[in-house]
């Protein structure tokens, strides 16, 4: 017998005049590919404070004294680091989470 399969619940689509959808989409007309990467940062920035999502790490309460512990904390989940297009160096990190504190 094969397995049953559970139908997901459908979600009503949000009205043609609500706004909600707007915030998913990036202006890109007049973008080149080079624009590309700060057109997606600006807009996930963007989306991010339209959710009241926290600024960054140091929105949810680490500051620049909490970097090396970040750093240390990353350095030892080789399951995520092991699949990164090269090999991670403790300031790669350092600089990842440098620029994380703040996005806005």
């Amino acid at each position: 017998m094969p397995p049953r399969r559970t139908a997901l619940p459908v979600l009503p689509l949000p009205s043609a005049t609500s706004k909600a959808p707007l915030c998913w989409v990036a202006n890109t007309a007049d973008a080149v590919p080079a624009e590309a990467g700060e057109i997606l940062a600006e807009h996930l920035a963007k989306m991010m404070q339209q959710t009241d999502m926290p600024n960054g790490v140091g929105g949810v309460g680490f500051d620049g004294a909490d970097i090396d512990d970040l750093v240390a904390g990353a350095l030892v989940q080789q399951r995520l680091l092991s699949v990164s297009p090269r090999e991670v160096q403790k300031e790669d990190l350092h600089s990842i989470y440098t620029a994380a504190l703040r996005y806005w």
